[in-house]
């Protein structure tokens, strides 16, 4: 058995607990689990970028297999996402957000990792913002605080649900200092969109 802050078995933090015995999780939702853990930093593969990240180069609608919103559907939803990989074009000079969860291995060599749904997001942003965990009807909020391992310099992360061909659904975890919010919604102009950078955070289910 785990509890929230706990090392999990690939070598991050637990920071969701099911409360009512197992959620559906796997690429195609077959398989049973009971906890998330996330990585303990932020994905830095490209020191050019800071470790930010676009969610796609392809402006193009996925659908459905990739706007799983529920706790255990971010796999499915990255593996959707990065399907859609080798249609990029010669923008697509460095992995999209997709890429890198799923290239992420952690220090225990595991090959589940993937970019978290919308709502395993706001729990993820919950536990960075020191509120409990385990309800997902409850929305992230501002601690004027985050923990160790996230701060105001990304602020705002990528989560693996689809909005609409050309958005996807990211949070604002807040910041260390005066500006510290939880609001999620889709990545919408002036911002940017799919194409827009932002922080990557990988999780997994077990």
């Amino acid at each position: 058995m785990c509890a929230i802050g706990d090392t999990g078995p690939g070598g991050g933090f637990v920071f969701y607990v099911h409360s009512g015995g197992t959620f559906a999780c796997g690429p195609t939702l077959a398989s049973t689990c009971k906890y998330l853990e996330a990585a303990k930093v932020n994905v830095k593969g490209d020191a050019a970028v800071g470790g930010f990240y676009a969610w796609s180069y392809v402006l193009a609608e996925i659908g459905s297999n990739a706007r799983g919103t529920a706790v255990g559907t971010g796999y499915m939803n990255t593996e959707a996402i990065d399907k859609l990989s080798s249609l990029a074009g010669p923008r697509n000079r460095r992995p999209q957000a997709s890429t890198i969860s799923r290239a992420y291995r952690g220090p225990n060599n595991l090959s589940d990792w993937y970019l978290p749904s919308k709502d395993e997001l706001n729990e993820l942003c919950k536990y960075a913002n020191y509120q409990t965990t385990g309800n997902t009807s409850e929305t992230c909020a501002s601690s004027g605080k985050l923990r160790d391992g996230f701060n105001g310099f990304v602020p705002i992360y990528w989560s693996s649900t689809e909005f609409d061909a050309s958005t996807a659904m990211i949070q604002s975890f807040g910041c260390s200092r005066s500006c510290a919010y939880g609001y999620q919604h889709p990545r919408v102009s002036p911002n940017g969109s799919k194409d827009h950078e932002a922080g990557v955070r990988p999780v997994r289910a077990f």
